[in-house]
């Protein structure tokens, strides 16, 4: 992910799910944080994508560091798709300020949402960012509209 600031360009390198889970479940979270300061080392941005947002809070907690620079990804939606440890769980962490900026991802459940409901369901939250992917330019067009009224 490339964000502009001041005009400057942001890269974010982000650690993908399937990794960061596996170090939250081996207890491992000294190499999440290792990743984090191994990247801003080589002078990009940290991104971490998970699928139990909660866990991963837990071990960021223990960080001495500024997290201002981490955005955290992951899963968010009104069906409570691939939502851990649970849909209401996950949104009542998603409505509560962190030391990092947050990222919603498969808002629209995979494509099992009706769009304009789970987008409403997305705004009662207080994320920093939204991703979502679709097959066709127009829908990107479409959503973003509902994502603004």
């Amino acid at each position: 992910m490339m964000e502009c600031q001041n005009s400057a360009v942001l890269i974010y390198v982000y650690l993908q799910n399937i990794l960061t889970d596996l170090l939250i479940g081996l207890g491992r979270g000294d190499v999440l944080l290792a990743f984090v300061e191994a990247v801003r080392k080589f002078g990009y941005k940290p991104g971490i994508i998970t699928l139990n947002p909660l866990m991963l809070d837990r071990i960021l907690a223990t960080y001495k560091g500024s997290l201002d620079d981490l955005i955290v990804c992951f899963n968010v939606n009104e069906k409570g798709f691939n939502t851990f440890p649970s849909k209401d769980d996950v949104a009542r962490f998603s409505r509560e300020k962190h030391p990092y900026r947050t990222m919603g991802m498969s808002v629209l459940s995979s494509g099992a949402a009706h769009i304009p409901q789970a987008i409403e369901f997305i705004k009662t939250l207080s994320l920093d960012y939204v991703v979502f992917g679709t097959s066709r330019l127009e829908n990107v067009a479409a959503n973003r509209e509902l994502f603004l009224r």
